[in-house]
């Protein structure tokens, strides 16, 4: 009894190891199996660029196997008409999309989104498939930008292409945009491209200032570059300006030095500008900081500004100081106004200050307005005050108006309502 019950558990553990030979057996075939197929799904054919692609994140669309260009093109449109009444910048769906698309595929796409997409959207989704497109081919971006009839949106895609351009091919993305018309638009597509440039080869975009022809497309170029520069690595900026000779193009450079450095340290930019030889260029230099100074700190930017010899510097720093303070707390400007003499500088940070509170605070700029030592520039700003106050309280406003210095004849027009 005890032999054929040993003999009986002997043969179960034998067909327990011979399941767990077959099972073990069975799930390296699967997992073999499961890893073949994912290779096979990593290494399928495709138009899309790896390099865009390099998590192999992939967009549904792009997962199916065996689809038409014209059946892709199709099902992207109905991507981006489901974005008409969403958010564009945080759907994901659209962002993959943009990673995998072919460039070939842009142009149809753009025909499709600017017939079909209302204004916003429609700016948005061509921003994305511009950028795109100026990584393969900036010309053919650039010349599709050119075409829009929208001047603001011209414009705004403009500036995408060649935000792009001068990501991969400044010098060249810099040299097209030279030969723009002369323009703001121009100037700003500029403005992007060298502060672009800039950030990630200083030295290669100061050496391609350098051979430029001297004149105003050089200045402009130095003056854009400091200003980038400045804000990124002061030091290395103010280095490469000990290194260029006197002349317009290094006052060009140090206008935008100054600029760069007063948006991150005004203090120190105010240091930089009082080591500077008297003159126009740190007259200038003056002015660029106060305007920066003045809206973050402007009693900051006014103690400075009050050690100014009298003249037209200072009378310029005071009026960008009060029109700057006058918009965030006109009462704090106002009081400072009191403290200040009675001088050139002060009449005319006066005249700036009414300008900028009557609007919405003709009671408070009416006095302000009496106290103008100018007759034409009183009269100026009287009538300028009673206007806005008419307009909002007529009983205190006309009260007002009858008592001041203003000829009897201009009175009566203002109460009239402009007419004689």
């Amino acid at each position: 009894m005890k032999t054929k019950s040993v003999i009986f558990f002997v043969l179960v553990a034998l067909l327990m190891l011979d399941a767990g030979y077959w099972l073990g057996r069975h799930s390296v075939a699967s997992a073999s199996s499961h890893k073949v197929s994912a290779k096979a799904a990593n290494k399928r054919p495709s138009s899309l660029s790896a390099a865009k692609n390099p998590s192999g994140s992939q967009s549904e669309i792009f997962r199916k196997a065996g689809t038409s260009n014209k059946t892709l093109l199709a099902e992207i449109e109905v991507k981006i008409l489901e974005m008409k009444n969403g958010d564009w910048r945080r759907d994901w769906e659209w962002h993959r999309i943009l990673d995998n698309l072919d460039p070939t595929n842009i142009p149809p796409l753009l025909a499709f989104v600017d017939a079909n997409l209302p204004k916003s959207p429609r700016v948005g989704v061509r921003s994305g498939l511009l950028s795109s497109w100026a990584e393969t081919n900036p010309q053919a971006a650039m010349t599709y930008a050119n075409a829009l009839v929208s001047r603001d949106e011209r414009e705004s895609a403009i500036g995408t292409v060649a935000g792009s351009w001068a990501e991969t091919e400044p010098k060249a993305a810099v040299a097209w945009a030279q030969n723009m018309p002369d323009g703001r638009a121009k100037q700003n597509v500029l403005n992007d491209m060298i502060s672009q440039w800039v950030q990630t080869d200083p030295q290669g975009a100061m050496q391609y200032a350098k051979s430029l022809q001297s004149g105003g497309a050089q200045n402009s170029f130095y003056t854009s570059a400091a200003s980038s520069w400045a804000q990124n690595d002061p030091k290395a900026a103010m280095t490469w300006l000990q290194s260029m000779p006197e002349g317009a193009a290094k006052n060009a450079f140090i206008s935008g030095l100054v600029s760069g450095m007063a948006q991150n340290s005004p203090r120190d930019a105010a240091k930089f500008v009082a080591s500077l030889p008297a003159g126009d260029t740190q007259s200038s230099a003056a002015i660029s900081v106060v305007s920066q100074w003045s809206q973050s700190d402007p009693q900051s930017a006014a103690n400075w500004a009050a050690a100014f010899p009298a003249g037209n510097t200072r009378d310029n720093a005071f009026q960008n100081i009060i029109s700057s303070w006058a918009k965030s707390d006109p009462f704090a400007a106002g009081q400072w106004l009191n403290s200040l003499p009675d001088d050139s500088a002060k009449q005319g940070a006066v005249q700036s200050y009414v300008n900028q509170i009557a609007l919405q605070y003709p009671d408070r700029a009416a006095p302000w307005a009496e106290s103008l030592s100018d007759p034409v520039q009183r009269n100026s700003a009287i009538q300028n005050v009673a206007r806005q106050w008419l307009q909002v309280d007529p009983a205190a406003a006309q009260k007002w108006l009858l008592n001041t210095s203003l000829p009897d004849d201009q009175k009566q027009m203002l109460l009239n309502g402009g007419k004689q």
